[in-house]
């Protein structure tokens, strides 16, 4: 059997994850199929509105540098 190309590649994940944190969304669980399609899992129970002012202050940083500012 030959080798086939795969359908995504390591930038599509990492971009995929990096969109998702910078929305804020807690990621969980990312699943990727054999078609290519990314599919991101995250936790919406709320834990983000229990941070403290670091961890929110920490999480804009983060998302600024991702975003490129």
């Amino acid at each position: 059997m030959a080798n086939r190309k795969s359908s995504f590649t390591q930038a599509d994940v990492s971009r995929a994850i990096k969109g998702a944190q910078a929305c804020g969304l807690p990621i969980t669980r990312t699943l990727i199929e054999p078609n290519g399609t990314i599919i991101i899992h995250h936790d919406s129970s709320g834990e983000s509105d229990n941070l403290t002012p670091f961890q929110k202050w920490k999480a804009e940083q983060d998302a600024r540098a991702a975003k490129g500012h």
